[in-house]
């Protein structure tokens, strides 16, 4: 009997054969871009109902009760998938003068400790996003009536993606192939 394997379809290298790197790349891709999309209309959105409601209120003395719903649903959406944008090409902040300092073995311990570490925050926000937005389900915003679900469900959506990131950079660095990072001045 043949043994079953599992092959991750973000994670493209020699294992898979050329259709299934292409798949990958293909999903990748698709992903990256719905993400940049949506997260960029999350935020152009919340810029505008932000200042909607502020040259409203400034010129005519009338707030929009709606409009701090939904630049704040907005803003939930623009921050957690702007996250995955800045994680995916290795654009967090990070504090490496001691690692940068150290053997590369040991270097590349410390990498597969945080990409390990990282998954596992990832998969446990996944299950508490998850549970934290069906129990949101039930709330639902004062003026314009959006279920808290809506808002609550950027939490896992980003988890999910940073958890397939996290394991694609793991497995990367156990095959000790190069991670592609943002030059300093292009980081958060």
């Amino acid at each position: 009997m043949k043994p079953i394997t599992i092959r991750l379809l973000f994670f493209n290298k020699a294992s898979q054969d050329g259709a299934e790197q292409k798949m990958g790349r293909i999903i990748e891709n698709a992903v990256n871009k719905t993400v940049a999309v949506l997260g960029s209309v999350a935020f152009v959105g919340m810029v505008l109902s932000t200042t909607l409601n502020v040259l409203s209120r400034y010129l005519f003395s009338v707030s929009f009760a709606w409009a701090e719903e939904v630049a704040y649903l907005f803003f939930n959406w623009a921050v957690f998938l702007g996250v995955t944008l800045i994680y995916r090409n290795m654009g967090l902040i990070t504090i490496d003068i001691l690692v940068s300092r150290l053997p590369e073995k040991i270097q590349k311990m410390v990498a597969i400790f945080n990409f390990v570490l990282l998954s596992l925050i990832c998969g446990a926000l996944t299950v508490w996003g998850l549970n934290h937005a069906v129990r949101g389900w039930v709330r639902k915003t004062p003026a314009i009536e959006i279920r808290y679900s809506f808002l609550n469900m950027a939490i896992p959506v980003a988890a999910v993606i940073m958890l397939a990131y996290s394991i694609k950079f793991l497995l990367m660095t156990l095959r000790n192939e190069k991670i592609t990072e943002a030059a300093v001045e292009e980081r958060a």
